[in-house]
């Protein structure tokens, strides 16, 4: 069960995500336009938005393995298929990667 009301406009989803920002207790000067992951984080949303505009029809979770978000990797000897754990990697290199594969 989810315990909040999943926002329906891009409006509601804007206010809903102030509200958390709110909560953590985040300080908003950590997120302006100076901070360069927040707005590498930003211009990967929007790509992201336009990329899912595009394709209406596409899962989330296809879009994101689409635009290189999420990279998977195959274990040759078993089959199995895991999600790689990029964390270490910084936004301005998955929004390089995302821009590559949206515009390609």
């Amino acid at each position: 069960m989810i315990p909040f009301e999943v926002p329906k406009t891009e409006n509601d989803m804007r206010s809903f995500l102030d509200s958390i920002i709110q909560k953590s207790g985040i300080k908003p000067s950590n997120m302006t336009t100076s901070n360069p992951r927040y707005v590498a984080n930003m211009q990967i949303l929007d790509l992201l938005k336009q990329y899912m505009q595009a394709n209406p029809d596409i899962r989330f979770w296809q879009a994101l393995l689409n635009c290189g978000v999420i990279s998977m990797d195959v274990n040759q000897d078993t089959g199995q298929v895991r999600i790689i754990d990029e964390y270490n990697v910084e936004s301005n290199v998955f929004l390089k990667r995302v821009n590559g594969r949206i515009n390609s």
